[in-house]
This record gives C-alpha cells, sequence and structure tokens, in this order.
C-alpha cells in the first residue's frame, strides 16, 4: 500500500487499514528467536518462535501468533540486577538494585532504577523492595508520572503511537521543554536489592522491570502469548543472615486490533517473583503486575 497523497497534493483519503501500516516490511515468519531493531510494518507476521520487540513497535495487517511476542524484564543472578525490558520507540523498563557482598556490620539493599524523568507516560508499575535484615531493604525504582490525567490513553492517535502529546514540561522526549512535547509509554520500574547482615555470604538483587509492547493490525489470530513479565528477585547467598530482592515490576501491552475473534491466546503483565532470605533476614517484595490494554480497532 502506497500514500496516495504525496506532498502537495490532496482530495484521496486513505483506507481505513492505512491503521496498521503500510506493509513495507512484508510478510514475515518468525520460526527462531529474533529481536526487533526498528519499527516494523508487516503485511502478514507469523509468530511460532520467540520476537523481543525490544522496544520496538508493531504495525501488521494481519498478525498470527503461535509463539512468543515479549519484552521481559531479566531475573537477577547472584548480586547483579536483572536487566529491564529493553528500550526502543517505546520507553523500557529499568534494571533492578544489585545485592550487596558480606560485610564486616549490616548494610541497607541498594534501590532498583529509576525511571527518567521527564520521559514516559505511565501505564506499568513498580517493583517490590528488597527485603530487610537489620537494615532495610533497598526500594523499588520509581516511576516518573505526569499531571493529572496524562498518563492515561484516551484517543486513537495514542493508541496507535503508545505516546501522549501536548506534554509542557521541562525534559519531555525527545529532547526540550515547552508545549508539543510527546511522552512514550513505560515498563516497569526494577525490583531494590535485599539488605545484608555481619557475616552474610551476600544478599539477593532486584529484578529487571519488564518493557512495552505495542501491536496495532487489522487481525488478530493464533494461540500464542504476548509477555512483559517482571524480572525475578535472586536468592540470598548460602550462609548468614541477608535478604532476597524484590522482584521487577510488569511492564505495559497495548494491542490494537479490527478483528479478534479468531485470537485464543494469551497476555501476561506479571511481576517478577521475590528472592528469599537466609537467617533473619527477610525476603523481597514480589513485584507489581503491569497494564494490558486491549483495543477493538
Amino acid at each position: 500500500m502506497t500514500n496516495p497523497n504525496p506532498a502537495g497534493t490532496s482530495g484521496v483519503l486513505w483506507p481505513t487499514r492505512a491503521y496498521y501500516g503500510d506493509g513495507s516490511t512484508g510478510p514475515v515468519t518468525i520460526s527462531g528467536n529474533t529481536a526487533l531493531t526498528a519499527d516494523v510494518y508487516y503485511t502478514t507476521l507469523t509468530v511460532t518462535s520467540v520476537l523481543n520487540t525490544a522496544g520496538f513497535r508493531i504495525y501488521a495487517d494481519t498478525i498470527i501468533n503461535n509463539g512468543t511476542i515479549a519484552n521481559l524484564g531479566g531475573n537477577a543472578s547472584s548480586t547483579s540486577g536483572g536487566t529491564g525490558g529493553a528500550a526502543g520507540t517505546l520507553g523500557g523498563g529499568t534494571a533492578g538494585g544489585s545485592g550487596l557482598p558480606g560485610l564486616e556490620g549490616t548494610a541497607a539493599g541498594n534501590p532498583g532504577v529509576n525511571q527518567l524523568a521527564g520521559l514516559y507516560a505511565i501505564l506499568s508499575n513498580t517493583g517490590g523492595a528488597g527485603g530487610s535484615a537489620t537494615d532495610v531493604g533497598g526500594a523499588a525504582g520509581t516511576i516518573t508520572v505526569y499531571g493529572a490525567g496524562s498518563g492515561d490513553i484516551r484517543v486513537a492517535p495514542q493508541c496507535l503511537l503508545g505516546a501522549v502529546f501536548g506534554i509542557s514540561n521541562t525534559g519531555g522526549y525527545p529532547s526540550g521543554s515547552g508545549a508539543g512535547l510527546w511522552a512514550v509509554v513505560g515498563g516497569g520500574s526494577g525490583g531494590g536489592g535485599g539488605a545484608v547482615n555481619s557475616g552474610a555470604t551476600s544478599s539477593g538483587a532486584g529484578g529487571g522491570g519488564g518493557g512495552c509492547i505495542l501491536v496495532v493490525c487489522r487481525s488478530l489470530q493464533g494461540s500464542g502469548t504476548f509477555s512483559v513479565n517482571g524480572g525475578n528477585g535472586s536468592n540470598a547467598g548460602a550462609s548468614g543472615s541477608a535478604a532476597g530482592g524484590g522482584g521487577g515490576g510488569g511492564g505495559t501491552i497495548l494491542i490494537t486490533s479490527g478483528d479478534w475473534s479468531r485470537w485464543a491466546g494469551t497476555t501476561t503483565a506479571a511481576g517478577g517473583s521475590f528472592g528469599t532470605g537466609i537467617g533473619t533476614g527477610n525476603n523481597g517484595v514480589a513485584g507489581n503486575v503491569g497494564t494490558t490494554i486491549k483495543i477493538q480497532g
């Protein structure tokens, strides 16, 4: 499909299907694990394996998803916090707080990473805090929220782009200040790292926040999965007293389809599970569930 209205002409309206893109990426079958590197405009997208959106938008006439379309938060590993779901043209999740090695004395947990101020119109949720020991656990990363109502999806252009326009504040996306800026949908925030007590091996780290998926298509078919789950917090080390890490918050799924009648699949934006403490250290806190919005386009 080509633009019937090149610059300087007028008179012919785009057909309704123009909402689903021009098809310039063509028909594609994803039969092996694949990550996007840009927004895509398919005629038909068939998924039988795993497609990582990496924070980019998907437009298509028809999507047949019998695999998994995802942008997941990473699981924490030992004292390393999980990575957030990737950011592309949409906002991403943020990383979990790191755990602490064994110390002489006690120490509070590290917080999860905050979302950038002035960047995201938020539809997602925060991670869980790290567990406490003698000292407090690390807080989940914070989520930036614009003024009243600006984080909501309320009208078709916001649904199709995952963005809110006309934001008037300093530091908006892509840069600058003043009216006319736009803010993209964001993912979940990272979980906090656990606190550590004297003599402990190490405390757990926080899971990463889930990212974002935005899909716009004429027809959605199949029985696969869309997932933006937060990553799991890691457990405290093998000895002493230390706390587990918090789970990452679930991200955001925003799907607009003209025909849902042949879709029998699932969507999931679960928060990550908590890591367990050892000795007198407490468990971390599970991440909060993210947001899923399904729209009849």
